[in-house]
């Protein structure tokens, strides 16, 4: 389970889980969100607030996630990696005589 998904079952606005992990609301949201990948410490103290229901690799950032904690995409979308157009590489201009 992700921690966005947890706060909302449990009804626990992300001030009260930041104060339990002794972090700022704003350190926390950045967390929520995935603009930032919190040290151990503060994943261990985040899985403790969660009782274990947030796993530590789902803190992972997401390319380094084992795959079965990876969020799921809805049909029809593809994954950031897989959305990536693969082109041939352009060959190199001749440089200008000096």
């Amino acid at each position: 389970m992700n921690l966005k998904l947890w706060l909302q079952q449990e009804e626990i606005s992300i001030q009260e889980l930041a104060d339990r992990v002794r972090v700022s609301r704003a350190y926390m949201s950045r967390i929520i969100i995935g603009d930032v990948h919190p040290s151990l410490a503060v994943a261990l103290d985040i899985r403790a607030a969660t009782r274990g229901e947030v796993p530590l690799e789902q803190l992972l950032p997401r390319a380094l996630r084992p795959a079965d904690v990876r969020p799921r995409q809805a049909a029809g979308q593809t994954s950031p990696d897989t959305a990536r157009k693969t082109s041939a590489p352009k060959a190199s201009r001749p440089r200008a005589a000096a």
